[in-house]
């Protein structure tokens, strides 16, 4: 969150392939580092600094300006499509916690660096375009017309939340839209992420074993990965406020539940936080 702006600032004068690019090695290199950490200001080093480096440049803010700039009719499905390929790996998780018990953490950490390193780096250094112009495209893969004229937009609606509402920071900072989302960026993630980070800890105080919050882990991010192209699905057809409002509505509801569960016999209520 801290490092937002200065990311910002960079993709404007960079670029995204080359934040992105730079956002890789950072992670590998975290990766690879922490296997050596033995002290806790190490980890703090590693994990505090570089690796937070590395999660803010291959963030939604460098992805979702990627993603604006190669889609326009279909932005928020397009936006859902990106977040959604971050979920992928996170139904492995209970593989994960049993590949640690068997080979150590380590071990994980550089197994993780080497994929990255020899499937992730290649992809974004040398196959990623900032824009479809760069190799004579337009938005939505659109082609020019002969006379070197954009086509017209044959879509079947025209959405009036289609139109920005301003095309620079300045003019977005009049409008009381940019504060209101400013302000739930702010505010939801203080009082619903706070507690994502932290449920896996509270289930397993609550008796839940280790394997089973695994388990949890793993079933709230298959349905979260199912439901978010919906969500992008019906942005691009209804009001993107109402569909951000459902969203940050569910999230609230999510921690009431979670806060409900006592004791290992509530699964009623397990399930519903998960869904």
């Amino acid at each position: 969150g801290v490092l937002a702006m200065g990311l910002g600032y960079l993709v404007d004068r960079l670029g995204p392939r080359k934040v992105l690019t730079l956002g890789t090695v950072f992670f590998i290199l975290s990766l690879l580092l922490v296997t050596w950490v033995h002290t806790l200001w190490q980890y703090n080093l590693v994990f505090g600094v570089l690796l937070a480096v590395g999660q803010a440049a291959l963030g939604m803010l460098v992805l979702f300006t990627l993603t604006a700039n190669w889609f326009r009719r279909l932005r928020g499905t397009a936006n859902a499509l990106v977040f959604s390929g971050r979920l992928i790996i996170a139904p492995l998780a209970p593989l994960v916690a049993l590949v640690i018990v068997l080979w150590g953490w380590r071990q994980v950490y550089l197994l993780g660096a080497a994929v990255l390193a020899v499937v992730l780096l290649p992809l974004v250094a040398l196959l990623l375009r900032n824009t479809p112009e760069a190799i004579g495209l337009l938005p939505d893969g659109e082609r020019r017309t002969k006379s070197g004229e954009a086509p017209a937009d044959t879509s079947r609606r025209r959405w009036r939340s289609a139109r920005p509402l301003a095309s620079t920071l300045h003019e977005a900072m009049g409008t009381y839209q940019f504060w209101a989302l400013m302000g739930s960026r702010l505010f939801v993630p203080i009082g619903v992420m706070m507690v994502y980070a932290h449920y896996v800890i509270y289930l397993q105080d609550m008796g839940f074993d280790p394997h089973r919050t695994a388990a949890v882990f793993a079933y709230q991010a298959i349905v979260s990965g199912l439901s978010i192209p919906v969500q992008g699905y019906l942005s691009d057809r209804l009001r993107r406020e109402v569909v951000l409002t459902f969203n940050y509505g569910c999230s609230i509801a999510s921690v009431a539940v979670l806060l409900l569960i006592t004791h290992t016999g509530q699964d009623t209520l397990l399930w519903a936080f998960i869904i």
